[in-house]
């Protein structure tokens, strides 16, 4: 009896890390001018942006509901942040170059 209780806290203690990691490597994102985002130009909209590996270099996904418009690499860093977008000018368009979130940045064009 002992032994299935601590397996079942155990079991808890996986799912609630596996929820606050997967919550860490996700957020949303809305643009309110267009940007390009690796090769490809992102229009004003809400976008789903997912990463993947243990960092610091990971790949980005940017997503409209099941739809995955691109993958692009960054570099993300750990900290506490304010969300925010940021951009660069190139005078033919806005460029993205920086996301932050609570608890990351990502990094890109470095």
């Amino acid at each position: 009896m002992k032994a299935r209780f601590t397996g079942l806290v155990l079991l808890f203690v996986a799912l609630l890390a596996s929820l606050t990691f997967a919550s860490r490597t996700k957020t949303t994102i809305t643009l309110i001018e267009p940007v390009l985002v690796g090769s490809v130009t992102l229009q004003p909209g809400e976008y789903t942006v997912t990463w993947t590996g243990a960092g610091p270099e990971v790949q980005v996904s940017f997503s409209q509901g099941k739809n995955t418009i691109v993958t692009i690499p960054a570099k993300l860093e750990l900290g506490h942040n304010e969300p925010s977008v940021t951009t660069n000018d190139l005078g033919s368009g806005r460029v993205l170059v920086e996301i932050d979130c609570k608890d990351t940045t990502l990094l890109f064009g470095e």
